[in-house]
């Protein structure tokens, strides 16, 4: 019985401390007003932040661009990032 409590002990912990990426659809717009749509990593910022993960398909590899490149970005249905 000890045996079992504590599998499913470590089998809790070790599921709850894996974090997965999660990249979903929206947008960013570059300084000079392009906009490109893509997935965005969602990482619940808690400040504003510097610079974004994305990626163009599900597939493709992973880019960053920072919000000096870009005017604002947006995660449909979640967030959206405007710089003034």
């Amino acid at each position: 019985m000890k045996h079992i409590l504590t599998f499913l002990i470590i089998s809790f912990l070790s599921s709850t401390a894996y974090a997965q990426s999660k990249f979903l659809a929206g947008h960013f717009i570059n300084n000079d007003g392009t906009k490109t749509e893509c997935l965005i990593n969602d990482k619940d910022w808690r400040y504003n932040p510097t610079e974004i993960e994305y990626k163009i398909t599900p597939d493709s590899e992973i880019q960053r661009i920072g919000i000096d490149q870009m005017s604002g970005f947006e995660i449909r249905g979640l967030a959206k990032y405007k710089k003034y």
